[in-house]
């Protein structure tokens, strides 16, 4: 690995704001203003979650400290379901990779850095996340369904009580 994979602090919180509009900015919908208000906002929207622990975050960096590559769980207030009684959904989001380290492996390293925080940590056992079409392939592989555009995977033991 040319790269470490290190948890996101609060002071983080602009450096995961930044890569979210790097990720929307390569989709190509979105005009600069729309990404820089976007990336304001969600600074502070992602720095308050941080904070309160319902937002965990990982960076990849290569060995020089260069950011490489991001992922993030939203710990998100879900209703209790049949299965899970929790009050909680994992959703994954920022999941980016700077274009010159693309397929060698780090999204897969993120991936695999949160999803054994999310099954250690015994808070969610269901997660979501919306796929784009290049990534899907890497989902699949980690083991989670896809349904109408949406992605989940089962994390945790089945409530039956």
């Amino acid at each position: 690995m040319d790269y470490l994979i290190s948890p996101a602090t609060i002071e983080d919180a602009a450096n995961i704001a930044h890569l979210r509009a790097l990720m929307f900015n390569d989709q190509g919908s979105f005009e600069s203003a729309q990404l820089l208000e976007m990336e304001v906002r969600y600074t502070q929207w992602v720095a308050d979650k941080l904070r309160s622990g319902d937002y965990w975050g990982w960076f990849a960096k290569s060995l020089r400290g260069e950011l490489v590559g991001s992922a993030g769980l939203w710990l998100r207030e879900w209703p209790p379901i049949l299965k899970d009684y929790t009050g909680r959904q994992g959703y994954i989001e920022n999941v980016y990779v700077m274009p010159a380290f693309r397929r060698k492996g780090v999204a897969r390293q993120l991936m695999l850095t949160l999803l054994d925080w999310a099954r250690s940590s015994g808070r969610i056992y269901n997660i979501e996340l919306h796929a784009t079409t290049m990534a899907h392939e890497l989902y699949q592989s980690l083991g989670f369904e896809s349904d109408d555009g949406r992605m989940g995977l089962w994390i945790g033991p089945i409530h039956s009580e």
